[in-house]
């Protein structure tokens, strides 16, 4: 699956979108991510398939502005 993830610019967010994949036991094979003025874009490979709750707490981080899973 892929993740993409748009946000405000902030590391901050970086970090958090690993915490949660990890705690949920998910991989990231491979991230790209760019910044346009005040946002930023992340593409995530990750090895396993996201769960709505996974979701829910990836659009619940602060700054967050949309999470998209492409399957």
């Amino acid at each position: 699956s892929t993740l993409l993830a748009s946000s405000a610019a902030s590391d901050v967010y970086k970090r958090q979108v690993h915490d949660i994949l990890g705690d949920a036991n998910i991989n990231v094979s491979d991230m790209t991510n760019k910044t346009r003025g005040d946002f930023a874009y992340a593409l995530l490979d990750i090895d396993a398939p996201v769960t709505p709750e996974v979701v829910e707490k990836l659009d619940a981080i602060e700054d967050m502005i949309r999470v998209r899973v492409v399957k």
